[in-house]
């Protein structure tokens, strides 16, 4: 017994007394006390968390929220002891414990990198003091860095890098059940409360993505909906009503109900947009599910470490988010937050989080939740935490009982909003589309889908009556193409490059691939169709002096001509009507623009060029941020001008050209930030449809409004086309996605 008190008095020495590190962190539930006040069964509660000296440490969480040592064991052996003089050494990369059970894990590199593939620890939960134990079962191994982890509720299944395993109740082996249920890339998952359906965020198409669990354990995706850009978290109410994503990207939280019917994540047609400045990440929700807590940053600067808050949300029963107070300042400059977590009883909340000076390192900070949700900080602890891990919220032992808010969605699935169109997912088929991918619109209403991959041509055919797409008929068996470019008469330009700068043409409608003649230069890209049918093929970013290309193709005759002189002194920032230009003296740029340098300060001078006379007429100037645009012209001959990459300055982000009266002028304001571009598609109406932020929008030239419209049922970036019918084809555009497109149907003005 005496060696045992030694050894854990060792240990708390230990992790008084660790350097800097970042944490593993779990909360765990034991047996139950009545708190009567709070209405709520309270239990004995753990948090576990990996110390910078290669202990895992369990603490219990008192009544007065402290965290008292329960025990520890070291989290990496022999490896710890052979690396730990090392700047890069292994530790336990995740921390997972059993909801309502008795076991632990943790993955562990078992060399240095490159490894490829990580141990599986197992843990035994101590009934009486909380504290993880080794289990003496096999330790199975997983692909390096696989992850994150997430049990169900039951805890009877553990999800480890989308694969199922259950969990053995009488020795907590893991037996893998099934196949990865999803592909593509996963950065958080939550289930629902039932267990019955979980949710995925996939950044690289901005949805997360619903899935059913069947009874085999295996899964079947049933929906998906849009998210901001660069999502990070997501959390599900207790109720199985709403979820709650945040996006670091777009200073937002998108608000989701969950349909009654399919399970599936529907955007609450009701939510009004939160803005939270800035990059907010990680969230956690209050116990009862009134209160949603989300941390970010104070400052917009990218240096780090930086001030941050925590912003508290008062949950309606429609799901909407509203403030419940003025955010949180948090103690000392925040270098991390990814880690924010309630008890399971709800009264304490902690933080973890690395501070600026490096004698503290990486530590919990713990706040008291009110009833109201109001916090209130706790007294500094002393548990500091290892470097580069990454946090899991469990519990163990009988579940707290807590008065969940009840919910109904069934007003939200009532609702038909009035908004001015829809889109409708179909079956793209088998082709894949890239994005890259171009297309042109028959004679017939068809339209005729065209892609290189690896030089070689592909192509199918839409049909808009049918709805479907099928494999085109006699695709030319040609390779090594590098360039493709739509010409004005609906053929394409194949360009081979080479010394030779070969060009063909194809004629969709005959499938006829026939000698285009040869381009002059060997670096050709930014092909802009001109009024009379010609290609110049001129790349050179607004943004960036150099500058590619250099030539002016004509398809009736199969040759190429020099452009003229004084163009090649210029960079293009948009094509207006017949053949002018909007284009920017290449020599009153620095040698680059980066997209953080967007000092509306300094303008930049702007010309009209007319690419038939040669002549150059002086347009005013355009704010430096502006050079990272999209356009798009509209049908009364004004410019529509998008600022990509915004910050959090910026106020008025839209203008119009008009290159009448050479005059830009601010419109209304997009509800929608994105940093990474919008894509934008001329109506038939005169309508701007502007997708890629984390709703669709509709810009009314009349009005020089914004307003919203349907939701897309993924987030796309690729080929679109205006449609006879009016409508608007939009074709799978990423390898991530699944095989779909969508039409979006414009409501009439």
């Amino acid at each position: 017994m005496k060696a045992v008190l030694k050894t854990l008095e060792i240990l708390r020495r230990i992790l008084q007394n660790a350097i800097s590190g970042v944490l593993v962190v779990a909360i765990a539930r034991g047996l139950s006390a009545c708190n009567p006040d709070r209405n709520i069964s309270v239990a004995k509660e753990y948090i576990y968390v990996e110390t910078p000296a290669g202990v895992i440490a369990s603490y219990r969480i008192a009544d007065d929220g402290s965290l008292i040592l329960a025990g520890g064991l070291p989290a990496k052996g022999a490896l710890w002891a052979q690396h730990q003089h090392m700047a890069w050494w292994p530790h336990a990369i995740w921390l997972v414990v059993q909801p309502g059970g008795d076991f632990g894990y943790s993955t562990n590199p078992v060399d240095l990198p490159p490894s490829t593939v990580d141990d599986l620890q197992y843990y035994r939960i101590n009934a009486t003091t909380g504290a993880l134990e080794m289990n003496s079962a096999a330790n199975p191994r997983l692909p390096a860095d696989a992850g994150p982890p997430i049990f169900t509720p039951s805890g009877h299944i553990l999800l480890w890098d989308r694969v199922p395993y259950t969990v053995d109740s009488t020795t907590g082996r893991l037996t893998k059940t099934g196949e990865p249920l999803m592909s593509g890339q996963i950065d958080a998952m939550a289930f629902g409360p039932g267990g019955n359906y979980y949710y995925a965020l996939n950044s690289p198409t901005a949805s997360v993505i619903s899935f059913r669990v069947l009874a085999n354990r295996s899964s079947e995706q049933i929906g998906s909906a849009p998210t901001g850009g660069d999502a990070q978290a997501i959390v599900t109410d207790l109720s199985g009503s709403f979820a709650y994503v945040t996006n670091s990207a777009n200073d937002t939280v998108s608000q989701y109900f969950v349909d009654p019917i399919t399970g599936a994540l529907r955007p609450n047609p009701i939510a009004r947009t939160i803005d939270i400045h800035y990059g907010p990440t990680s969230m956690a929700m209050g116990a009862s599910g009134e209160f949603l807590y989300v941390v970010a940053w104070l400052t917009e600067s990218g240096n780090m470490p930086r001030a941050a808050a925590l912003h508290r949300f008062r949950i309606a029963s429609d799901g909407t988010l509203h403030s419940a107070g003025p955010p949180l300042n948090l103690p000392g400059e925040i270098a991390s937050y990814k880690a924010l977590m309630i008890d399971p009883s709800g009264r304490f909340l902690y933080l973890r989080h690395e501070v600026a000076d490096n004698r503290q390192g990486v530590g919990l900070t713990g706040f008291r939740v009110l009833r109201n949700g109001n916090m209130t900080q706790l007294k500094p602890n002393s548990v500091e935490m290892m470097d580069g891990t990454v946090p899991a919220i469990s519990w163990t032992g009988p579940e707290t009982h807590v008065q969940v808010v009840a919910r109904t969605v069934a007003p939200l699935v009532a609702i038909k909003t009035p908004l001015a169109g829809s889109f409708r997912e179909i079956n793209s088929g088998g082709m894949r589309l890239l994005q890259d991918a171009q297309g042109a619109v028959m004679p017939d209403g068809r339209v005729f889908i065209i892609q290189l991959v690896w030089g070689k041509i592909q192509a199918e055919i839409f049909d808009p009556k049918s709805g479907r797409f099928s494999a085109a008929a006699n695709v030319p068996d040609q390779a090594g193409a590098a360039l493709l470019v739509k010409l004005k008469d609906g053929r394409f330009m194949l360009w081979y490059g080479g010394k030779q700068s070969t060009v063909q043409t194809l004629d969709p409608t005959t499938m006829k691939l026939v000698s285009g003649g040869h381009l002059i230069k060997v670096c050709n890209f930014g092909g802009l169709t001109l009024d009379d049918g010609r290609v110049l093929f001129h790349y050179s970013p607004p943004y960036r002096r150099n500058a590619c290309g250099g030539e002016i193709y004509d398809p009736a005759t199969g040759t190429a001509t020099e452009e003229p002189a004084e163009l090649q002194k210029m960079n293009i920032f948009a094509q207006l009507s017949g053949d002018k230009l909007l284009v920017i003296s290449r020599a009153s740029l620095p040698e680059e623009i980066l997209p953080w340098d967007d000092d509306s300060t300094i303008s930049i001078p702007i010309s009209i060029y007319d690419v038939a006379t040669g002549i150059d007429e002086p347009a005013g100037s355009i704010p430096r941020g502006f050079l990272y645009s999209n356009t798009i012209l509209l049908k009364d001959g004004r410019l529509l001008i998008l600022k990509n990459f915004l910050s959090h300055k910026d106020t008025n982000y839209a203008k119009l050209f008009d290159p009448q009266t050479k005059r830009f002028e601010g419109v209304g304001v997009l509800g929608a930030r994105n940093v990474s571009g919008f894509e934008i598609t001329l109506l038939a109406d005169g309508r701007a449809l502007i997708i890629g932020g984390p709703r669709p929008e509709l810009f009314d030239p009349l009005t020089k409004q914004f307003s919203p419209t349907g939701w897309m049922n993924q987030n796309r970036a690729g080929l679109r086309l205006l449609l006879h019918d009016g409508n608007v084809l939009f074709a799978d555009g990423s390898p991530t996605l699944p095989q779909t497109s969508e039409l979006y149907h414009p409501a009439p003005r």
